[in-house]
């Protein structure tokens, strides 16, 4: 595999399990949480915190994890893409510039 392609890899599975981390701790203060405040368990409601909150500062850690992954995803597509691209041009005969079709 492509060393570019490699480690857009690593970096994807970095930030999923990043991610995956953020969405477990995220997890385990709500069900703190509603073990405190009962009614937010029979609402439904995925309380965000308030300002400074430990709630607020795992939603925000979850929030921007999910960022992150988006991130690496698009990169460690584009890397498959252009090693995938570049050995489909070695073997075949390199198509003319647009402008000369």
């Amino acid at each position: 595999m492509n060393p570019d392609a490699m480690a857009a890899r690593r970096a994807l599975i970095r930030a999923y399990r990043a991610y995956l981390q953020a969405e477990d701790d995220l997890e385990h203060a709500l069900e703190h949480a509603a073990a405190v405040m009962p009614e937010l368990r029979q609402h439904g409601l995925r309380p965000i915190g308030s300002p400074g909150s430990r709630i607020r500062r795992l939603t925000d850690v979850r929030s921007h994890s999910v960022e992150v992954l988006d991130v690496m995803r698009d990169k460690h597509r584009r890397a498959v893409m252009r090693v995938s691209s570049s050995s489909h041009m070695t073997t075949q005969a390199p198509e003319p510039p647009k402008a000369l079709r």
